[in-house]
Parts: C-alpha cells; sequence; structure tokens
C-alpha cells in the first residue's frame, strides 16, 4: 500500500479511541484506518417518518419476465459477513495491519461503543421495477426525495448540464431543476447524488458531486447543496414536466490529502450533516474521505481521510470499483455498490460512520445491470434502489 492510501496519522491503528475495533476491521478484510472523526451523537433516528404502507415504493412488476436485464446476485453466495477468516494470510484485504489473532465469528456479536450489530438484513431479489424514460439515459445517481412521497432525484453522467430530474415513480419526468451555478463553474462529471440535513436539520437538501475524474486529474472537486423543491407526481402521462431554476445554489470545494482521486459515490451523514466520498480504484484500496459538517463554501476544504475499503478482495469481492452508495434516512445503514456486488454496514449506536465501515459487511442483492452506478435508499428505508447508465430498468429491493 502506498503512502497515499493512508491515513494522515503515522499510527493509524493505535493511540485512537477506536484502537479496540482493531479486530473487527479485519474480519470483513477491509482495512480501516480512522483519523479522529467524532461520534454522531448517539445514532438517532434523524430521517422522515414513514409515509404509510405506500410510501415511496416502485409499482409492483414481475422482475423476472421476459423484460428482465438479469438474475441478481446471490447475497449470501461465498460472500457470508461472518466469515473473517484469516486476518494474516496471503491475498487478504487486511494484510498490512496488525489485526490479532484473526478470530472468527458471527458479526452480529461485535460490539462498537457499548453496542452489538444488529443481524445482517435481508432483502427481495430485485422484484419491483420501473422503467426510466430517456431523459434520464446515463442515469449516475438516484436519491428519494424526502420532501416529495413518490418522487426521485436523477441525474446524468459526465458531459451533462447542471440540472436534477424529478422521476416520479411511473419513469414519468415531473420537473427539470437547473442549477446557478457560481460564476465560472460548469458540470464536468456528476458522479452521484444524496438527500440529507442543510443548514437548518429540519430542511432537506438535496446534494450532487462533481467528483468524477477518470482521468484522475482534479485537483479539486466540488459538491453542491440546494434545498429540496416542492415537485408533484404529473396528473397525467401527457403533462409536461415543469422547470423549476435553483438560484440558491451551494458550491463547495474539496480537495484530497497526498494526492488526486477519482471517485463516484457520494454519502451524507442524516445524523451529522457530514458529507462522505468513497474513492473509485481499481487497483488497490479505496480511501472514504470526510468533510465534517457544518461545510463551508469560502476557499478549499481538504478532505480527511477516515477508512480504506478494499473492493475486489475478501469479504468485498467483485469489482474493484465502488460506483455509489446511500446512508439510510434513519443513519443505521450504510450502502455502496461497485459494477457487480453491493454491500451493506450496520452501524451501532453511537458509532461513527467510520466505525461502522471498521465492522464485516452485509452482502446484499443486486441485479446485474451494464455500467451500474446507482444505488439509493428508499425515504422509509424499506429498501433501496439500483439502476445503470446503459438499462432502462430502476429495480427495487424491499426489506423482508
Amino acid at each position: 500500500m502506498s503512502d497515499r492510501d493512508r491515513c494522515p496519522t503515522p499510527t493509524p491503528t493505535r493511540g485512537t479511541s477506536l484502537a479496540r475495533l482493531a479486530t473487527a476491521s479485519l474480519l470483513a478484510g477491509a482495512l480501516l484506518m480512522t483519523c479522529g472523526e467524532r461520534p454522531t451523537g448517539g445514532g438517532e433516528d434523524a430521517g422522515p417518518p414513514p409515509p404509510g404502507a405506500d410510501g415511496g415504493l416502485l409499482p409492483s412488476t414481475d422482475a423476472g419476465d421476459g423484460s428482465d436485464s438479469g438474475t441478481p446476485v446471490d447475497a449470501g453466495e461465498g460472500q457470508d459477513a461472518g466469515d473473517g477468516g484469516d486476518a494474516g494470510s496471503q491475498g487478504d484485504a487486511g494484510t498490512t495491519s496488525d489485526a490479532g489473532d484473526g478470530a472468527t465469528g458471527d458479526a452480529g456479536s461485535l460490539p462498537v461503543d457499548g453496542g452489538a450489530l444488529p443481524a445482517c438484513p435481508s432483502f427481495s431479489p430485485g422484484a419491483r421495477r420501473i422503467t426510466k424514460l430517456l431523459f434520464a439515459r446515463e442515469l449516475s445517481g438516484i436519491a428519494e426525495s424526502r420532501r416529495n412521497p413518490g418522487i426521485f432525484w436523477v441525474h446524468n453522467d459526465s458531459g451533462g448540464q447542471a440540472e436534477v430530474f424529478a422521476m416520479a415513480s411511473n419513469g414519468q419526468r415531473a420537473a427539470t431543476l437547473t442549477f446557478t451555478l457560481p460564476s465560472g463553474a460548469r458540470a464536468l462529471d456528476w458522479e452521484d447524488i444524496a438527500v440529507g440535513p442543510g443548514p437548518q436539520p429540519s430542511v432537506s437538501s438535496i446534494y450532487v458531486g462533481d467528483i468524477g475524474s477518470n482521468a484522475v486529474s482534479r485537483s479539486t472537486v466540488v459538491v453542491y447543496r440546494v434545498p429540496e423543491p416542492s415537485v408533484s407526481a404529473p396528473a397525467t402521462l401527457l403533462m409536461p414536466p415543469a422547470s423549476i431554476a435553483l438560484p440558491q445554489v451551494e458550491a463547495f470545494t474539496f480537495s484530497y490529502p497526498g494526492s488526486m482521486r477519482n471517485a463516484e459515490t457520494l454519502l451524507v451523514d442524516p445524523t451529522s450533516g457530514d458529507l462522505y466520498i468513497v474513492e473509485k480504484r481499481g487497483n488497490g484500496p479505496s480511501g472514504v474521505f470526510r468533510a465534517a459538517a457544518p461545510l463551508s463554501s469560502s476557499g478549499v476544504t481538504m478532505l480527511q481521510q477516515v477508512a480504506v475499503l478494499a473492493f475486489g478482495q475478501g469479504a468485498l469481492s467483485g469489482s474493484a470499483e465502488a460506483t455509489g452508495g446511500d446512508i439510510s434516512p434513519d443513519g443505521r445503514e450504510l450502502i455502496v455498490r461497485s459494477y457487480d456486488r453491493a454491500f451493506l454496514w450496520r452501524r451501532a449506536p453511537g458509532a461513527t460512520v467510520a466505525d461502522a465501515f471498521a465492522t464485516p459487511p452485509c452482502p446484499i442483492p443486486l441485479v446485474p445491470q451494464n455500467q451500474g452506478e446507482a444505488l439509493g435508499f428508499a425515504r422509509d428505508g424499506r429498501g433501496y434502489y439500483s439502476a445503470s447508465e446503459n438499462d432502462d430498468a430502476i429495480y427495487f429491493y424491499e426489506r423482508r
């Protein structure tokens, strides 16, 4: 592992209050390096109340018909979250750090800040779906609105305009949100979207991550934030979409410690407002970087590396490139996907996001899709969605 993949502290696994989690950090084959991240204050449920029995679920459609783009990955196939394995074995993602004896056991029994992790949740194999229309042909991010039931915020990948689409649950475009960017700014490579608290915690905001850099050539990246506007689903299929200009867009400029990075995953912690970016890297461990709330729109903020996730090996097997993710509305679960797998981390009360990434991941279902990049929780936490740039289907995985 090169120096740029390490946290800036000289001894990342010792001398911190999280040292007692070092053993757990290697059971999943994912290396964590914690850099003084503060607790979230009890992991309280800061999400909105469930909207009801139908809240946010897509129309039920049999995903097994002839139009199914593929069969879902079996969440339990060769990826038991409790199989920690030998922490010192050749090829294990945790070989660069001393984790003790490499004990194995039930991941749900590992204590975090005095709490215990629940069992890995179970989800349906992507049986519900909708079809996105041409306006989101290169869909790269998806987030269900907290303010507007039945509305999803989606956006296209690099080359698109500075705009976000409000998509109804039938795939119809309800509105186009045009972002008024600061002078001289333009949409370079929008890769992910999230909904989280803004300056006023009771007012939800949209976050868009202009964080992509396939050539790893950007010295800074930008995340935009704007309060969620009010949008209604179209009354009829012939109803034209609304056009909404968003002049009050905040721009947060960030740089990485050590060197430039490429990323496609943006996470916003609903309990603290902290922002996280997960690096996309196909040839080594991926850094997790944090910007603590309150975010500053003046100058350039240096991100803090708080974790390293070794996608493509051990418990994070499959593609080595992280392409999207989300944090549940109550802050208790984190999900990150690659091109062909998806994983969930459980967050104990009082634990930080870095603490959660130190624990064994839970493999979760993911329907194979070409260039799959989008992953987002339902607004009521009853499941999650996945989508692709090159596939018209958006899949929903309902919690069992």
